[in-house]
């Protein structure tokens, strides 16, 4: 059972970083690639997370399994120009609290986590002079909030006050504004 973890989680943190390359601007003559990217955000957010529950549910089951499941704060958010990336974690989100209450029952827990930025190559190489050190947490922090949040039994956990902030904030200024300052923001960070 952890082999296969490890191993999900090491080809999720290895194709992770395509919703970066997703929110890039795509010329015409590069179709067939903006379809790869949406096949594989959606393999990665959508598909497999949910074949590999169903797949592995009998063996949960039995094993009174805590499931955690790797989500993101786009998932409070809706993000102009990352659309597909803010869908697709939000379905993920919406997906574990499903699965939590149809097998509560039988003793499986269920933890959706939003880690934010973590400092992984693909973090430093796409956003650490951009964001600076205080909106990235480190692997080992972030691993000890999800151990944390099982030993607590807890449901959802979103990693760092920066991120709490930011879905505070998400959540009071009206949507219309939000996504005219999310654009605007993307707009300068994607801007090569």
């Amino acid at each position: 059972m952890i082999h296969i973890r490890w191993k999900f989680r090491f080809h999720l943190l290895h194709l992770l970083d395509i919703h970066f390359l997703y929110c890039q601007p795509i010329p015409h003559q590069k179709l067939y690639y903006l379809y790869a990217l949406i096949n594989n955000i959606l393999n990665i957010n959508a598909i497999v997370p949910t074949r590999l529950t169903h797949l592995l549910m009998e063996t949960f089951e039995k094993n009174k399994t805590h499931i955690v499941y790797i989500g993101s704060i786009a998932s409070y958010f809706f993000g102009p120009g990352c659309t597909l990336y803010f869908a697709t974690k939000n379905y993920l989100k919406t997906f574990a609290y499903g699965v939590y209450e149809e097998f509560k029952r039988k003793g499986i827990e269920v933890l959706t986590v939003s880690p934010g930025f973590v400092a992984t190559d693909m973090v430093f190489n796409n956003t650490k002079k951009e964001l600076g050190s205080a909106f990235i947490s480190t692997p080992e922090f972030v691993a000890r909030e999800v151990v944390k949040a099982i030993e607590k039994k807890k449901r959802k956990i979103i990693v760092g006050k920066v991120n709490k902030l930011m879905i505070f904030f998400g959540r009071i200024i009206p949507s219309k504004l939000f996504g005219k300052l999310f654009y605007k923001v993307a707009k300068v960070y994607l801007k090569e």
